[in-house]
């Protein structure tokens, strides 16, 4: 809960509607962030709130980094 409080307070718009782009595995005290986000600062900031929760003992950062699909120029 601690975690995805965190990520919720940083990365809110990851965690819209009844679903969210960032999922959180916790088990003794490891904890995974899987999903995809769409740059490498959000993975990172991800990754830093997640270790700042107490009882963490260690974060996998499995998020993938999704860039925005580019619109093609027409011409």
């Amino acid at each position: 809960a601690g975690v995805r409080a965190n990520l919720q307070r940083m990365l809110g718009r990851y965690f819209w509607g009844s679903g969210s782009d960032i999922k959180i595995v916790v088990k003794n005290g490891d904890v995974i962030l899987l999903g995809n986000v769409a740059s490498k600062a959000d993975s990172d900031i991800a990754n830093i709130q997640a270790n700042q929760v107490r009882g963490a003992f260690h974060v996998f950062n499995l998020l993938q980094v999704v860039e925005p699909a580019k619109k093609e120029k027409k011409g």
